[in-house]
């Protein structure tokens, strides 16, 4: 997957079989909280990363932007660059980190900008609509 590209992650280089794979869709998503729906995107991005479990990314632009506070939190994928966190503010309640975004992704992985995904966690879930 690596290609010598002005942003290519390093990660490539470093562990040259190493996969990432992205299929984009017109698959919708939905987010849930203890099996409710909060949020609906029609659309959303299945990653998958060597042994890890899949990740579905919505676009952010499907989210109401008040129920999103950045946070202080970051991390560094050395496949997909920088990430930023967010708190999902729904219902009275400020979920800390429940979401990630990376605003400037790596090359290899630019279909990712602007999309967010969900931790598995406070009863968070993200699922494709089948």
């Amino acid at each position: 997957m690596h290609d010598a590209r002005a942003n290519s992650a390093p990660g490539f280089e470093q562990h040259p079989g190493y996969s990432i794979r992205l299929s984009e869709s017109d698959v919708a998503a939905t987010v849930y909280r203890h099996g409710k729906p909060l949020l609906h995107s029609k659309q959303s991005i299945l990653l998958s990363e060597n042994d890890y479990p899949p990740v579905i990314y919505m676009p952010r632009s499907a989210i109401d932007p008040p129920l999103l506070q950045p946070s202080e939190r970051t991390s560094f994928c050395p496949f997909k660059g920088q990430a930023s966190y967010w708190h999902l503010c729904i219902d009275g309640e400020c979920l800390q980190d429940a979401a990630w975004s990376y605003e400037d992704p790596f090359d290899e992985v630019q279909i990712i900008k602007g999309m967010i995904a969900w931790m598995q966690t406070d009863g968070i879930c993200c699922e494709q609509d089948t």
